[in-house]
Parts: structure tokens; C-alpha cells; sequence
């Protein structure tokens, strides 16, 4: 998934790619060649990796998913914060006048 967000920014030479993600040539070269079989991912010149349609799409579904992950952690948060508001408002004795 780094790799093809990764190859989607911009980044499109094997060292660009392996410095922005900071992992070894033999990572790389495992999922790049994963990547070019299920035709995510081609090589250009031999030495560009650019993404397909196929890469783009998927690329698109995965930015998707990240916002949709996003809101639902941030909604969730929401109500946590609601939820302890309400718990610690019910905890609270309120005032009785004095006589």
C-alpha cells in the first residue's frame, strides 16, 4: 500500500522510492515485482515505476478508505468525550440550599 501511495505522489525512480520509505533494496524488490504481475504497478525504461489504471483506481479506493477510517476514529472520539461529559455531569451533587 506505501508503494503504490508512494509511486502515486510522485516518486517514481527505485531510490526515491526505497529513501521515502526507508526500506532495503530486497523489500523493494519483493512487493514492486508483486505489484507489476498483478499489473498494479509497471516499469518504464527500467527504471521508472509509474501506476496503471488498475494502480490508480486501487490508489483512489485506498485514500477513500483512510478518510472513511479518519471520520470514524474522529466520531468515535466525539462520543467518548460526550459520553465521559455526561458521566462525570451525573457524578455531580447538586448544590442544596442551606436553611
Amino acid at each position: 500500500m506505501e508503494i503504490i501511495s508512494t509511486i502515486g505522489s510522485g516518486y517514481k525512480t527505485k531510490p526515491s522510492i526505497i529513501k521515502k520509505l526507508r526500506i532495503n533494496s530486497v523489500i523493494f524488490e519483493r512487493y514492486i515485482s508483486n505489484l507489476v504481475k498483478k499489473g498494479i504497478v509497471e516499469q518504464r525504461e527500467s527504471r521508472y515505476f509509474e501506476l496503471t489504471e488498475k494502480g490508480l483506481t486501487l490508489l483512489i479506493k485506498i485514500k477513500k478508505m483512510y478518510e472513511i477510517s479518519h471520520s470514524i476514529n474522529f466520531l468515535e472520539q466525539e462520543v467518548r468525550r460526550y459520553l465521559e461529559m455526561r458521566n462525570s455531569e451525573e457524578l455531580e451533587v447538586p448544590n442544596r440550599p442551606t436553611q
